[in-house]
């Protein structure tokens, strides 16, 4: 990731998806601590890929921890990949992100949640 890209962490639980724009670059471990540790029960179980930054995330909210490797995964079928809802929730916001929509990029945060933000 180019450290000029803006960097944008979503999380998803059975019923909901929650987008926060963590700042430019890879995300770092203590953002992506601060940026999700009000959003996830404690003890909770998370499905991630192998990104160093979730590992404080884990601990710090003694989280049930399942790991897959990116590189494996993403060789199944979509019906067969265990991150595959997280994918498809990427997939929409990068068409979005794409398209000539005339957003404000200060304002990203908003269009992202508008309603988690009140």
């Amino acid at each position: 990731m180019s450290h000029n890209q803006i960097c944008i962490g979503i999380a998803c639980d059975q019923s909901s998806v929650i987008c926060f724009v963590e700042g430019e670059g890879k995300p770092t471990k203590q953002g992506r601590l601060d940026t999700f540790a009000s959003h996830i029960e404690l003890e909770s179980t998370m499905s991630h890929d192998m990104e160093q930054a979730h590992g404080p995330l884990v601990e710090a909210l003694r989280l049930k921890s399942i790991v897959y490797n990116s590189r494996q995964i993403k060789q199944l079928l979509n019906s067969e990949n265990p991150l595959n809802r997280i994918n498809q929730y990427c997939r929409i916001l990068k068409l979005f992100l794409a398209s000539p929509s005339g957003f404000i990029r200060e304002d990203l945060q908003d269009y992202l949640n508008p309603s988690a933000l009140s």
